[in-house]
């Protein structure tokens, strides 16, 4: 992964990168995601914020993860208000995000996110209402990353 080609996208694309300066506590999602991908930490533990120009859409970073009013779990948190009582469908969604960590958050046109599915290390896509009903969009990170360059994936 290019780092310098992707600050250099997200510069003519209008995005507004903070380089992190401090040293940063990974263990904020290590406590319930154990296998997210070196490739992802190593990227991300570079950025204290990376977010559009409209803020409608950004990298969940560790910095940003308590941040306003979206946390990097706020979709799982909807769908389980949605499931209200039924215990079966809280454990499907419960078990969905156990093993999808999402990476990008976009509240735009609509509520939408890219995720590491942890059993596979693709990059899924997933919107509203079903959050929990995703595409892959890419083998890796890297290649997510790759293509989000290219122009093949619009955040």
């Amino acid at each position: 992964m290019d780092i310098e080609k992707f600050e250099n996208w997200a510069e003519a694309s209008g995005w507004s990168i903070l380089r992190e300066t401090d040293i940063v506590d990974q263990s904020i999602f290590g406590k319930r995601y154990r296998n997210i991908p070196e490739e992802w930490i190593a990227f991300i533990t570079q950025y204290k914020d990376i977010v559009n120009d409209t803020e409608d859409t950004w990298f969940v970073t560790y910095s940003s993860d308590e941040v306003g009013d979206f946390c990097h779990d706020e979709f799982e948190k909807m769908s389980i208000e949605i499931a209200e009582d039924d215990v079966d469908w809280h454990s499907e969604i419960k078990e969905f995000w156990d093993n999808h960590f999402v990476v990008v958050m976009s509240v735009g046109n609509g509520y939408a996110y890219y995720a590491i599915d942890l059993t596979t290390y693709e990059i899924v896509h997933g919107c509203e209402p079903e959050f929990e009903e995703v595409e892959v969009v890419a083998a890796s990170f890297s290649e997510f990353i790759d293509k989000v360059i290219n122009g093949e994936i619009e955040l």
